[in-house]
Parts: C-alpha cells; structure tokens; sequence
C-alpha cells in the first residue's frame, strides 16, 4: 500500500467519480482506476460500487476512509515537522553542562532560546565534573555541551568567554572589609569546599596551589548553592564562579580575588553541529552574561584555570 494509492481513493471518495478525481489530480483516469483497484485487491475488498454515473463507497469503503484520511494527516505532519526541525523551530536539543552552570549561566541562554524557538525543547543534562561531561559529549550522550574548554580534540568548539571565580562570605565576615582577597590570606582559615568529585573543588585547589598553599576546609558539599548559602550562613568563605551567585543574594560579602582567577568556557560537541545547534550557539552569545564572560576574556594578568 502506497501513500500515492491513498490519496487517490480519497480523491474519489470526496468527488465521487473517477473523472472527477483524475481532473483534479492531473493524472491519466485509467492510471487512477488501475491504482485504486490495486489498493482494493491487497486490502481484500470493494472500497467504491460502480454506477452508471459516478461512484459511491461501500461499507468497506467507508471504513476505510477514516483510517485513510489519518493516515495522509500523519504523513502531512510528519513533512512539517521535518521542515519546521531542519528550520530550527522544532525538536529537542540535549545540553549537557556542569552543575554549577547549570545553574548560573543556562536559565538565561534557555529563557533567550525559548522566546525564539518555543518549539525546540532543551533537555539538560547536568554533570559534576568537566572530565564526565567531556565523556558525555564524546559517548554521544548530548548534542552540545557547555563547560570548560575540553582537553581533548573535538570536531567543533566554539569560546564564550570566560567565568571569573570570587569569594562569598557572610556581611560579617573580615573578607567584607577588603576591596580584592588574596587568597593566602586565608590560608590560615577553613573554608566551604566542595568534595572531591566536583569540578569546582580542583579549580579551587589549582587557585590555591598558586598561592602556595593547600586549603582547610569546614565543610564540604556538592552542590554550588548549598556552598553559597554556607558561606553566607558564616560557616566560613568559599570560592565560586560570578555566573552562579543570584542577584537577589544581598545579605553577603563578594570580593573579588586580588589577581583575577577566570576559567574559559566553550560549546563543544564531538560532531559537526547542525542548524538547530547553531541557532542555539547564536542565542547564548547574545545572551547578557555570555556577553559579559565575552569581555572579561581579555585580561592579561589573569590566572586561568583549566
């Protein structure tokens, strides 16, 4: 059974006459007749009863018509989707990001990408460390990732900037009387820190290697925002990228560290991005922290993490 035969039988169905039916589908009438009836021969039975002028369904026929109709409806939805996804205003696109990316610099690009392309969902997926993101991106697990830039080859990688590291600490906190923080000197003190696997926790020790010591910590935890609130609680400073700390965070001390400490970020993927996955690269560079990362890259005296 072939899409073409289903369009004719309902060509006829609707005009009830084969003449008709050919007309208006600019085929040759014995081409449709011999269509039409190769469809009743596979399906086993008579779709049209033969009149002296026209044609008229049978009970079979009317049976059929339904099904045929939903049949050319899905077909129909199935080109537009085809269309509207190779258009980039349809489909799904799997992000994979770290943590704390996820939730300091994704909700604004998806906010951005949503207004534009409200057809295409953003599936996130979120990882703790860059190496299992990196992974992730390779094992073809996501469309696109977002996080440092990898250490390996990858087919497309594409700079957004840099995410610059602070301190948090409570209003109260000595931290907030300083204008930068050298980081040794807090050496001396227990800091919130994050366990072992996170990403944030060898970024944090990379820093601190440069200042030439190892830090203490008070406590540790997974999650970014769970360190933030530590910090502000007075539980002792932490170390943590601008992009995650909320705007609506006023009662705490953020200091910058006295040398600036930026990581740079990318969107990478282990393939050649399509037309949905570049218009989702346009957004996020048009979004107003990725704009700001774009800025801060340019710092000479920097330290950069891997």
């Amino acid at each position: 059974m072939r899409l073409r035969q289903i369009e004719y039988f309902l060509a006829v169905a609707d005009t009830e006459s084969v003449t008709q039916a050919a007309a208006d589908l600019f085929v040759a009438q014995p081409s449709l007749s011999q269509q039409v009836g190769a469809l009743e021969r596979e399906l086993g039975a008579e779709l049209f009863e033969r009149l002296p002028r026209g044609v008229r369904l049978t009970s079979a026929g009317r049976a059929f018509l339904v099904e045929a109709r939903a049949a050319v409806d899905a077909v129909s939805r199935g080109q537009e989707a085809v269309h509207r996804a190779s258009e980039g205003s349809l489909g799904e696109i799997r992000l994979a990001t770290l943590t704390s990316l996820a939730v300091g610099l994704v909700p604004g690009i998806v906010r951005s990408w949503i207004g534009a392309f409200p057809g295409v969902q953003i599936r996130l997926i979120e990882y703790q460390h860059p190496d299992r993101l990196e992974d992730a991106v390779r094992a073809g697990e996501a469309d696109l990732g977002l996080g440092p830039i990898p250490l390996g080859t990858m087919a497309e990688c594409h700079p957004v900037g840099a995410e610059e590291f602070v301190f948090v600490a409570s209003i109260d906190d000595p931290i907030a009387e300083m204008e930068r923080v050298s980081p040794d000197t807090l050496a001396h003190r227990p800091w919130v820190l994050f366990e072992s696997g996170h990403g944030l926790y060898a970024a944090v020790r990379r820093m601190c290697a440069f200042w030439g010591f190892v830090p203490m910590s008070v406590v540790r935890t997974t999650q970014t925002e769970a360190a933030i609130r530590l910090a502000v609680a007075g539980a002792g400073p932490t170390v943590v990228p601008t992009n995650v700390i909320s705007s609506e965070l006023s009662h705490a001390a953020v200091r910058p560290v006295s040398r600036p400490v930026l990581r740079r970020l990318a969107f990478y993927a282990d393939h050649p991005l399509g037309s949905v996955q570049q218009a989702f690269l346009e957004v996020a560079r048009g979004q107003s922290k990725v704009r700001e990362m774009m800025g801060s890259d340019n710092q000479t005296d920097a330290l950069y993490l891997p």
